[in-house]
Order: C-alpha cells, then structure tokens, then sequence
C-alpha cells in the first residue's frame, strides 16, 4: 500500500513539473529583449561576430541578448515569441525555408511557427531562407509575419559569410544607429555590400525583405 502511494505522490510530482515546464515562458528572462542567435558548430568566428551585433544594439539604447542556437522547435519559438527584434543565423537546406538546429536532423520548418508574435523584426542570415519551400508551399519569412512580425529579412539564395556579415552590419548600423525606415536601411546596407563584393554576389542578389519598410526601432 505504501509503494503504491509512493509510486502515486512521484507520477503527480512528475505531472507537476511537466505542466511548470511547458508553461514557463522565456519571457521572464528575455523581457522582450533583442535576441542574436548564434551557430559556432557551423561557421567560424560566430561568437564574436554575435557580440559585435550586440554591441550595435546595446549602443542604440537596446537590451540584447546572445543565445547559442537552440537544438529544439520549442527552443526557437522561445526567442522568437519573447524578442522585439530576433537575429538568427544557422545553416538552411536547398529546399527552401527550412532552418536545420541540429544535424541529427531537427529543422525549423513554416509549419512549426506558432501564432500570437509581436516582434518588430526577425532576421534569417540562413541560406535559402526567404525561398519557397518546396514541399510546403510556404515562405518562412511570410509565414513568421503572418503569425506577428512585423517584418522579416531573409536570403533566397546561398550566401557567402562574409558578404552577409558586412551587409547585416551594415543594415543594423543603419536601422538601429541612424534610426533610418527598414526600406532606406535595407536599401543603405544592400548598395554598401555590392559596392564593396559587386552586384552579382549573393548577399545582394537574393536578399529580400518582407513587411512595413516604413518601420523604425
């Protein structure tokens, strides 16, 4: 009788902490912050480079946070659901808008993007970010404006590193320092990237921007 008691108070106790799990919302440590995810496993020097974005949006007045990138659906929709502006970079599948978290193939995918966001701005630095997927249909950055944001940057091609780099600094300069719209810091950041690698690369080519291009942060 004791052991079934025992075995009933543990079965309620694990319940319990399963319930406060799901429930827990990053929310309370993000206090709608910036978020930059980042991916060392994939691309050298990403740390660093995560700290200089951070140090771009701390220098406009911004709380940011980094976050090395989180190898779960419920991980990503975390920052994303709690972040006013959300920077993520990972590596994407030719696909087309599928961001992988893990190699042991766990992907972010339109389908996983839940409803009731509020950010301002969610920046994909993924390859094939902003393309079409091609066995859902949906676009990625669509998809996320469609469930709250109020607008979204992605690539529809592969990029390099460095070229995306220098232009993502380049428009977060523009867009949080300068206070330019998204439009004229998009714009900005996109003449300064093919002025500096040319008008045929990637960055330039493929980068496409979703939304209010009249908005401020």
């Amino acid at each position: 009788m004791k052991k079934k008691v025992l075995v009933i108070i543990l079965n309620l106790l694990v319940i319990t902490w399963l319930i406060i799990l799901q429930s827990t919302k990053v929310s309370a440590t993000l206090g709608n912050a910036e978020s930059i995810v980042y991916s060392s496993d994939n691309f050298d020097g990403e740390k660093n480079y995560a700290v200089s974005l951070k140090n771009i949006m701390e220098n406009s007045g911004k709380n940011a946070l980094i976050f090395e990138r989180p190898k779960s659906v419920y991980g990503i929709n975390s920052i994303l659901s709690n972040s006013d502006c959300t920077y993520i970079s990972a590596k994407g599948l030719t696909d087309g808008s599928i961001i992988t978290l893990d190699k042991n193939y766990v992907y972010y995918r339109p389908d996983d993007v839940i409803k009731g966001m509020s950010g301002n701005l969610a920046f994909l630095s993924v390859c094939y970010g902003a393309k079409t997927d091609k066995v859902s249909g949906e676009n990625l950055c669509t998809t996320l404006m469609n469930c709250g944001y109020r607008a979204v940057i992605g690539y529809e091609s592969q990029i390099g590193v460095e070229e995306a780099r220098a232009f993502e600094k380049e428009f977060f300069n523009n867009w949080m320092i300068d206070k330019k719209t998204l439009t004229n810091a998009f714009c900005s950041a996109k003449d300064y990237t093919s002025s500096r690698y040319g008008s045929n690369n990637p960055v330039s080519t493929s980068v496409r921007y979703f939304g209010n291009g009249a908005l401020k942060h």
